[in-house]
């Protein structure tokens, strides 16, 4: 029988290793809540705390190795005092138990944070707030450490960044955060990935930085899949609407990226600095609709606007579906804007020689109004259009308007820009198209813009994903009917960035029960006695947008929110892509159909092709 002596030894250094464990579980918490970790992370270490517990029971042929450390280490600690060796003992049978405890009490405390609430109201709102913005710049800091472009190979994903919370329209409780099995980044699948809509403020959010990393990531990710299948080759479209310098500075960095992903220089286009699209090969009926994008750029708004649209419309037809068949040159269509020559191609078809008579009575005249815009708009965009190459000959295109461009010539080249690609899509093809449209509203004035939404929609049963950037909701359309329809347009929800007065975006995403606790006064100060409600809010809190710093990004889509930190594209980390499987079937001509009237120097200028990221003869359009 034990002596009382033996007891109490047993019971003193029981009790000691039990302190352990307390210490350790303290110290774990203070160090969770001091770093504002989620439960996923207390759990994970908690997990890998295991291989400790699994390396001692493998070495000491034992499955209760990590029991008698802890006791050994305990015992030690009791008879000859503090020992380094001892403590380690302890830690490797006392860590994984800790863990788990510290794991637990986040997964508690973080629950009642997210419904009931801790404490006061007010402490629970001051506790809430700290723990979004430890997230917040937890996700900064992994930020600088870099993440892959392309997650999963199955199942392709693109990474913007780290993540730093999610959110849905459930209020989270123990189990849940417990079971939480999502991904450390902020991903986006490329799986019936739809429209998108990007909005932040200029020069503070980040928002080019992450419209090159989501093309890029775009790309990647749909050339993987095409690797793997074989279908659907993407084809990577950017469209920058605000054009001037930036827009130039943007779409070298983007043929640069194209470039170090191994994308053929010969189909890579920064149009129209380097290349040229062919309006002129097009059939009849998209050649028509292209030139009438062009000169009615924007929905008429009164009976007296239809009646000139309609005019210009019947006079384009009229030079385009003449007899004689369409035109193959800028120089050949002007020459058919005028009385003499439609006479001459429609002679012997009385009734169209009556329309172009009246068209011509008409005041102004039709046919020398559409002349002269036409005119005017063929030399602000120059050769942009004429006897280039088709849009499937490129992989990659960065197009651009020039800054000094009226905006409504700069209007007319992007609605034909997208009408282009509307056609194109519109037609057997192949193409994995992603078309980024960013800075609409700087194409747009009292009069219109280019019709976002009708884009979106058009394009939506077709399997292209559109993305449209502004700074804010304002530059989604011109009334507030035109911003929520372009919002409800696009069933991927939407990448939000800093943004001020966002409530009316806010609006269109939902609401969401939060949980709100009040408290009885006594003596001016808030008692223990009170009630415990629900009430709706905005399922995206717009203070929150306001409070985001360069990079922080929200993505918003079906009652789910991703919040992260966006990474810029390391250039010089970036590695080629798979080859191309099928190189013989995309070996189309990179010649223009028409050459440049023009010798283009891309050896030196703004368009120097060794700043393009060009390393072979191959890139751009010389001649």
């Amino acid at each position: 029988m034990a002596s009382v002596a033996e007891v109490s030894a047993y019971v003193g250094i029981s009790l000691l290793g039990a302190g352990f464990v307390v210490v350790l579980l303290f110290g774990l918490n203070l160090l969770a809540a001091k770093r504002r970790w989620s439960t996923r992370q207390v759990r994970n270490y908690a997990l890998g705390s295991l291989v400790l517990t699994g390396g001692s029971m493998w070495l000491a042929n034992s499955w209760v190795a990590p029991l008698r450390l802890w006791w050994q280490g305990a015992s030690v600690l009791a008879h000859s005092g503090p020992s380094l060796a001892a403590v380690v003992a302890m830690t490797v049978g006392a860590l994984p138990l800790a863990w788990a405890g510290a794991a637990l009490y986040r997964a508690r405390f973080l629950a009642r944070l997210d419904s009931e609430g801790v404490g006061s109201p007010a402490k629970t709102r001051r506790l809430r707030r700290r723990q979004q913005q430890g997230q917040a710049r937890a996700a900064r800091r992994a930020a600088k450490y870099g993440a892959p472009l392309v997650a999963g190979w199955l199942k392709s994903k693109v990474v913007l960044g780290p993540l730093s919370e999610f959110t849905d329209a459930t209020q989270s409780d123990v189990v849940t955060e417990l079971t939480d099995r999502r991904s450390a980044r902020l991903e986006l699948p490329i799986d019936d990935l739809g429209h998108l809509v990007v909005l932040g403020k200029s020069q503070k959010a980040g928002k080019t930085t992450m419209l090159v990393r989501l093309g890029t990531g775009l790309y990647s990710a749909y050339w993987h899949r095409y690797v793997r299948t074989g279908e659907k080759r993407p084809l990577l479209i950017f469209v920058d609407c605000k054009g001037g310098k930036p827009g130039l500075q943007t779409g070298r960095q983007v043929v640069k990226i194209a470039a170090r992903l191994g994308v053929r220089p010969g189909r890579i286009a920064l149009w129209p600095e380097t290349n040229r699209l062919d309006l002129w090969a097009m059939d009849v009926d998209d050649m028509c609709a292209t030139l009438e994008s062009m000169i009615n750029p924007v929905q008429a708004t009164d009976a007296g606007a239809e009646h000139f649209k309609q005019n210009r419309i019947r006079v384009t037809k009229l030079a385009v579906t003449a007899p004689c068949g369409p035109p193959r040159s800028k120089q050949e269509f002007l020459n058919r804007l005028s009385v003499d020559a439609l006479t001459n191609l429609w002679a012997g078809h009385d009734s169209v020689l009556a329309e172009i008579d009246a068209l011509e009575k008409n005041k102004p005249p039709a046919i020398g109004d559409v002349s002269g815009k036409f005119r005017n708009v063929f030399a602000a965009i120059g050769e942009g259009f004429d006897g280039g190459r088709p849009l499937d000959s490129f992989d990659v295109i960065y197009a651009t308007v020039p800054g000094t461009v009226r905006g409504e010539y700069a209007r007319a080249q992007v609605a034909a820009l997208t009408t282009l690609i509307e056609q194109f899509a519109c037609g057997e093809h192949d193409r994995q198209i992603v078309l980024i449209i960013d800075e609409m509203s700087a194409v747009a004035d009292k009069t219109g813009g280019i019709n976002q939404f009708d884009i979106a929609e058009r394009l939506l049963g077709m399997g292209v994903v559109a993305i449209f950037a502004a700074q804010n909701q304002f530059g989604l359309g011109q009334t507030p009917d035109e911003r929520r329809r372009l919002l409800e347009s696009c069933p991927s929800g939407a990448l939000l960035m800093v943004l001020e007065g966002a409530g009316k975006v806010s609006e269109v995403f939902g609401s969401r029960p939060v949980s709100e606790n009040t408290r009885h006064t006594k003596n001016n100060k808030p008692g223990d006695e009170g009630s415990l409600g629900n009430r709706q809010t905005f399922f995206i809190d717009p203070d929150r947008l306001a409070e985001f710093e360069r990079g922080d990004v929200v993505w918003v889509h079906g009652l789910k929110a991703q919040w992260g930190h966006v990474i810029p594209v390391a250039e010089d980390e970036l590695v080629p892509l798979p080859a191309d499987p099928n190189p013989k079937r995309w070996a189309a001509s990179t010649l223009p159909r028409v050459p440049l009237k023009a010798v283009r120097d891309l050896d030196s200028g703004r368009a120097r092709r060794a700043d393009l990221g060009f390393t072979e003869p191959e890139g751009g359009e010389a001649a």
